[in-house]
């Protein structure tokens, strides 16, 4: 019989993150490339785990973008079927799919190797990627103490970035933002770190403006004429 439709999200139209995100219907498509070694992370969206180690790919995914011989790739476990041979006992996950096991028999649901019992540290994944010289300029990366420096600095930087993109994201759940974005940041249900004195500021200066406006209109009351002095007669 025809095999069933695996549980997927929808293709992504276009990677806009140097992790490229993969689904149910397109595993075979990225995990199973016989040109390239796969990294794959299985996440779930209520994973502290799962964000914490995040920028570390990040990092690792945009240091390997010039050789093009390495992906790194996640895959939501919450909303896509994972192939019946995956073991994946937590979250994240992190499986190796290597060039030298492709191509695979069944690419639907190609077996990947476990993630060394080694740390997620920036050092830990860049050593597990680059130890089958699959990945020599990556390798080189991490042998420079200099270039190493800049990796965990970038790292630094895309952990503030995400963290305050969820950050963002979190204001606006369970509302819908208003447009345009100057009414939503002045009128909307916007809390910054649990106060609104952005609004407070907005109150006393509209409140400056208008008693300016007031006093300016209210005609001030001209002098006294002094009085006209009697002739003596």
């Amino acid at each position: 019989g025809v095999p069933p439709t695996p549980r997927s999200e929808p293709v992504p139209r276009w990677q806009p993150d140097a992790v490229v995100r993969v689904v149910a219907l397109t595993i075979d498509r990225v995990v199973a490339d016989p040109t390239r070694d796969v990294l794959l992370v299985v996440t779930a969206p209520d994973c502290e785990h799962c964000r914490a180690i995040a920028p570390t790919l990040h990092v690792v995914a945009s240091a390997a973008e010039p050789e093009d011989r390495l992906v790194v790739a996640e895959l939501d476990a919450s909303a896509n079927d994972l192939p019946g041979n995956w073991h994946v006992p937590m979250h994240p996950t992190l499986l190796w799919f290597p060039r030298q096991d492709k191509p695979y028999d069944d690419p639907e649901a190609p077996p990947p190797r476990s993630y060394w019992d080694a740390g997620t540290s920036l050092q830990d994944i860049l050593a597990f990627v680059t130890r089958g010289g699959g990945a020599p300029g990556l390798a080189r990366k991490l042998a420079s103490a200099e270039s190493l420096a800049h990796l965990l600095v970038q790292e630094e930087e895309t952990r503030m970035r995400m963290e305050e993109a969820e950050r963002w994201a979190r204001r606006n759940e369970g509302r819908e933002p208003l447009e345009p974005a100057w009414l939503d940041f002045l009128a909307g249900e916007v809390v910054f770190d649990g106060t609104r004195l952005h609004l407070l500021a907005a109150g006393l200066l509209l409140a400056h403006v208008v008693w300016w406006l007031v006093s300016s209109a209210v005609p001030k009351p001209r002098g006294a004429r002094p009085a006209a002095s009697s002739g003596g007669g």
